[in-house]
Formats: C-alpha cells, sequence, structure tokens
C-alpha cells in the first residue's frame, strides 16, 4: 500500500466549517508545508495532517454462472 497524507480543515474559533480532504500529498513534508501554508492564510483555524495507516474496500458481489 502506497503511502499518502492529505490535510483536514478543523472548525476553529471562527464560523468555518471542516471540509473533507480531496488532495493526496506524496511526502509527510509536503502535507506539513501545505498544513502550514493554509493556517497563515486562515488565523484561527487548525488544519490536521492524517497519514494513511490501513484500506478496507468491499468486493464487488460475485454473479453466479448461469445453470446449465
Amino acid at each position: 500500500m502506497p503511502k499518502f497524507w492529505m490535510v483536514y480543515r478543523l472548525a476553529g474559533s471562527t464560523k468555518a466549517k471542516s471540509r473533507f480532504p480531496r488532495f493526496r500529498h506524496p511526502t509527510l513534508e509536503a502535507a506539513k508545508a501545505e498544513a502550514d501554508r493554509l493556517a497563515n492564510l486562515n488565523p484561527g483555524v487548525a488544519f490536521a495532517v492524517l497519514e494513511t495507516v490501513d484500506l478496507a474496500w468491499a468486493n464487488p458481489p460475485q454473479k453466479e454462472a448461469p445453470a446449465s
């Protein structure tokens, strides 16, 4: 599993709403830099750096073969 990091905006002391992260950063350093950049643009709002630790997904249902 390739690791990636995302930046998550937390609701702060302002009326800012939290938003779902969308961009996958390839390195921890890139995610931290983006979190710092966003924090400087949004005083009073915290940004968390999230790291992938596991993936889960459902297997699609198997189609049964037609009876012969």
